[in-house]
């Protein structure tokens, strides 16, 4: 008989000291939990100006939510800067003696932030009007527009304005457009800047100078602006020459409808101003038709001369190409009659000194008219 050896039964008993389960793991303690702060702060990555900022709630449980973002503006951030402002989104750091150096209102803002007494006369826009806090060290003063039903000053205005203080001799020469001086205008003028509201003011009206002698047939561009900037900001010294201007543009109304930009519905001019140029487009038109009518009789008697011939006066008129050439434009048209060479038209030199003196004498005539038809 075949013989072998049993195996061995397994064992599968637990050891006493294997039947006590492990101590169960401490709950894991929150920092915020411990912390006597309600909320604490914490920066994004170093590309980004956005905080968060981690509030508790009642359950202890943090939540966080995102203060509003901001934008160093890509020139105006100077390194040695020491004060900030801010303008909707976009933040400035700039020189405050430099801005309390030009402008008295400045100079109050930041006297009263020290815990000073400003000087009263520091200009109309009232100190209380803007915010201020500290942030890393830097007091901020926050002009944002979106907070405001009237803003105290528009960013890109703001912007041309810095770009004049900076550039200094270099901007001047660098023929600014009249839309870059309108900025420079207005937030020189909000802001009380009083060198660089006068500066701006004194380029527009030169360049939309009253006087008779600077009109020339080259037609200026941004009348349009020109006359509601006049209306806006109380510069009825631009109103005579804008309206002209804009008066003899064939394309007036549409230079008066257009879209300030694309993401306004305001037109360049408001509808009354823009009957306003109708009303003065008519009597100009009235004014040229009585100049191309008949002349005056001269009552010459010089022989040879036949100065009082209708034809010598309607022919050239039609012949130079004067009557088409002007039709919208009668100052510049009196003024290419005065210069018109009488002589092939039978006028002796006395009638084309007559003839001279009667539309230059129209031509002043006219342009001082002018003055009743504009805006009160």
């Amino acid at each position: 008989m075949a013989s072998g050896r049993r195996s061995a039964a397994k064992d599968t008993s637990v050891p006493e000291d294997r039947l006590t389960p492990p101590p169960t793991a401490a709950p894991a303690t929150i920092a915020s939990q411990e912390s006597d702060a309600s909320t604490l702060k914490r920066k994004l990555p170093e590309d980004s100006d956005e905080e968060v900022e981690v509030v508790k709630s009642d359950d202890g449980v943090p939540n966080k939510k995102a203060k509003p973002s901001y934008t160093k503006h890509e020139r105006f951030w100077l390194l040695d800067g020491n004060v900030v402002i801010q303008i909707g989104d976009t933040r400035y750091k700039l020189h405050r003696s430099r801005l309390a150096s030009q402008s008295p209102w400045f100079e109050a803002l930041f006297e009263k932030r020290a815990g000073r007494e400003p000087k009263p006369d520091h200009g109309t826009l009232e100190l209380d009007a803007v915010g201020v806090e500290e942030d890393e060290g830097y007091d901020v003063f926050d002009f944002d527009p979106h907070c405001n039903d009237d803003p105290i000053v528009d960013d890109d205005d703001f912007e041309e304005l810095l770009k004049a203080m900076d550039d200094a001799i270099a901007f001047r020469y660098s023929s600014p457009t009249f839309l870059v001086h309108a900025a420079i205008y207005r937030a020189a003028y909000n802001l009380n800047f009083p060198a660089y509201r006068d500066y701006a003011q004194k380029v527009m009206e030169d360049e939309f100078s009253q006087s008779l002698d600077t009109v020339t047939q080259v037609v200026k561009p941004h009348a349009a602006e020109a006359v509601q900037l006049a209306e806006d900001w109380v510069l009825p010294s631009l109103f005579k020459r804008a309206f002209y201007e804009l008066a003899r543009n064939p394309d007036a109304h549409n230079a008066g409808i257009a879209k300030a930009d694309s993401d306004t519905d305001a037109n360049v001019i408001e509808e009354r101003l823009m009957l306003q140029l109708l009303h003065i487009q008519k009597k100009l038109a009235q004014a040229w038709t009585e100049v191309v009518s008949p002349g005056k009789k001269l009552n010459c008697t010089t022989p040879k001369c036949h100065s009082d011939r209708p034809e010598n006066y309607w022919v050239p008129i039609h012949q130079e190409g004067i009557l088409k050439d002007f039709a919208l434009d009668p100052i510049c048209g009196l003024q290419a009659l005065s210069k018109l060479d009488w002589t092939k038209y039978s006028h002796c030199a006395t009638c084309r000194r007559s003839r001279r003196l009667e539309f230059t004498d129209k031509r002043v005539k006219l342009w001082k008219d002018m003055d009743s038809w504009l805006p009160e």
